[in-house]
C-alpha cells in the first residue's frame, strides 16, 4: 500500500528532476548561438583553405624561381650544421 510518505518522496524526486531539466534547458545553446558557431567554423575553414592555397602557390613559385637551387643548398648546409652541433632540425614545410 502506498503511504503519504511514499507520495511525498516521489513528488520530491519529481521536483528535483524537473529543476534539473530546467537547468539543463537554460544552459543549452540556442539555435541562433549554434548558427553563429557554425558561421565561425565556416570562416575558419575558408581561411585555412585559402592559406593552404597560398602556401602551395608560394611553394610552386619558389620551386620555379632561379633561387630555388640556392635555397635547397642552404637548407642542406643548415641540416649538416645542426647534425654536427647535435641540435634538432627545425620544422620545415614539405
Amino acid at each position: 500500500m502506498v503511504t503519504k510518505k511514499d507520495i511525498t518522496a516521489v513528488t520530491s524526486d519529481i521536483t528535483v528532476i524537473k529543476d534539473d531539466l530546467v537547468a539543463i534547458r537554460n544552459s543549452m545553446a540556442t539555435r541562433e548561438e549554434l548558427k553563429e558557431v557554425r558561421d565561425d567554423v565556416k570562416q575558419i575553414t575558408d581561411l585555412m583553405v585559402s592559406k593552404m592555397d597560398l602556401a602551395e602557390t608560394l611553394r610552386t613559385e619558389l620551386a620555379e624561381s632561379e633561387y630555388s637551387r640556392e635555397v635547397s643548398e642552404l637548407r642542406t648546409r643548415v641540416e649538416r650544421l645542426e647534425d654536427k652541433l647535435g641540435t634538432k632540425h627545425a620544422r620545415r614545410a614539405a
